[in-house]
């Protein structure tokens, strides 16, 4: 229900985490492991490194694309994954 409340559809889902779990009213710590780790066997990410220093950990390609998914947009709504690895690859 809170995630219907907050508005949290698929396309948002790969911004869900522990982080982001308190201010959708999800407060209970198992819980909140609990949901991360489902959404990240669902999208097929892997977690974040957390031992590596400050600076933000690199995602992994899969990640990478469905955060830019995550936008709206016909161009976005266009992208596949495979156009996203040729664009993304070759830089």
């Amino acid at each position: 229900a809170c995630f219907t409340e907050n508005h949290i559809t698929g396309r948002k889902l790969i911004h869900v985490s522990c982080f982001s779990l308190p201010r959708l009213g999800i407060s209970d710590f198992q819980h909140m492991k609990e949901i991360s780790a489902r959404i990240r066997d669902l999208l097929g990410i892997s977690e974040p490194l957390w031992s590596r220093s400050i600076a933000d950990p690199p995602d992994d390609h899969r990640t990478s694309f469905l955060k830019m998914k995550s936008r709206s947009g016909q161009r976005t709504d266009a992208l596949t994954y495979e156009r996203f690895l040729q664009d993304n690859i070759s830089k």
